[in-house]
């Protein structure tokens, strides 16, 4: 298991397990296998069935089955969480509903952390671009993120 080394948005757009649970588990793979074994395994003993299977038949009964809901939003959901970065948490954005990745803990110190930590923005995670405060909320948001033209909603103090 290791952290992992980026921020921001893993899926968007949807909150069909069809798509949360592929997406989360290509990061598992990359980042935490045992937890990826243990997701696959629990689904063939589960459904009688391989992941990849499961995957490639949208319509399957088993995406509506309760156990399923059971193995993404608690066995994968948890797993995600022990590889995010220090101070962030998986989950859906603060402003988006149905934007899914890595987002930071609202009560989290950033000037605990050591200064040459890298920096990545609030909004998309990405730590590539200049980063700016945000005029509204004071949150560090990447040039392409930043109000009026950016993707990023805040809410002033």
């Amino acid at each position: 298991m290791k952290t992992v080394d980026f921020r921001g948005t893993i899926i968007e757009g949807t909150m069909r397990p069809q798509d949360m649970l592929p997406a989360m588990m290509d990061v598992l793979l990359q980042y935490h296998p045992e937890a990826y074994q243990l997701v696959t395994s629990t689904i063939s003993s589960e459904f009688d069935l391989i992941y990849m299977e499961l995957c490639s038949h949208e319509s399957h009964p088993a995406w509506q089955d309760e156990e399923l809901s059971w193995i993404l939003y608690e066995l994968a959901w948890d797993a995600m969480n022990e590889i995010a970065p220090e101070g962030y948490y998986f989950g859906s954005h603060p402003g988006d509903g149905s934007d899914y990745g890595f987002w930071l803990n609202d009560d989290w110190d950033q000037d605990d952390e050591d200064d040459e930590e890298d920096h990545f923005c609030f909004c998309c995670g990405r730590g590539d671009k200049g980063l700016e405060q945000c005029p509204t909320c004071g949150e560090m948001i990447c040039v392409d993120c930043l109000p009026p033209f950016g993707v990023h909603v805040c809410e002033p103090d």
